[in-house]
């Protein structure tokens, strides 16, 4: 097995700015498509991240709902 760090403050993905769902998979945004290259190119996926109000921070909430299809199977 190979393992990769994948850190978001590597991808600077502002406050969700696309144009479209991330269904339709329409990226415009130089961020989003990098961000979709990396997320598909893996085969799985562990997340690491503190607790915030008894939820996940806003930011790993952000990068999540940037995306659609690359997340799936």
């Amino acid at each position: 097995a190979e393992f990769e760090l994948v850190d978001l403050l590597d991808y600077k993905l502002p406050v969700l700015d696309e144009a479209y769902p991330a269904s339709l998979g329409n990226y415009t945004q130089p961020h989003t498509q990098a961000w979709a290259e990396k997320i598909a190119s893996l085969d799985g996926f562990v997340i690491v991240t503190p607790e915030y109000n008894r939820s996940v921070p806003g930011a790993l909430k952000n990068a999540i709902d940037y995306l659609y299809a690359e997340w799936n199977n």
